[in-house]
């Protein structure tokens, strides 16, 4: 069971500055390294690798779709065997996983982000013009976040 909220506010927030001594970190989304935090002045402060979970699960996901593309599925007036039931639920599995392993690893940087420093400017990034790109299109799917 999943539950989503979207708040929205009519007022844009006015923008903050730092107090006096507040850190300040520039995030850049990249296909490399999934996020590089540099400072006003330029110096790298951090570098976070991409941990592709998608490509680790690959191989097992692949496996689990073969096993069930070869149940009885449904067919109209007939219903699903059972066996295909749990085969795809399996194929379903695998893909939460994946997905929880991105949230996981996404609230774990924002988190540490957030506790470290005052500021956080976020470069804003089309990634739909990136995918239109033909030789991009796998790497931005397997990186951006769903």
């Amino acid at each position: 069971m999943s539950f989503m909220v979207v708040l929205q506010r009519p007022d844009p927030v006015p923008a903050r500055t730092p107090a006096d001594g507040g850190k300040v970190i520039g995030l850049d989304l990249g296909l490399t390294t999934l996020v590089t935090g540099a400072s006003p002045h330029g110096e790298v402060l951090l570098e976070a690798g991409n941990p592709r979970n998608y490509r680790l699960a690959e191989a097992k996901l692949a496996k689990a779709q073969r096993v069930a593309s070869r149940r009885k599925g449904p067919v109209r007036g007939v219903e699903p065997s059972n066996r295909w039931r749990r085969a795809n639920k399996r194929v379903q599995g695998i893909h939460a996983h994946v997905a929880n392993q991105r949230r996981q690893w996404q609230h774990a940087l924002t988190r540490q982000l957030a506790k470290e420093y005052d500021v956080i400017v976020v470069e804003d990034l089309a990634i739909a013009n990136m995918v239109n790109m033909v030789n991009m299109v796998n790497m931005v799917n397997m990186v951006k976040n769903r």
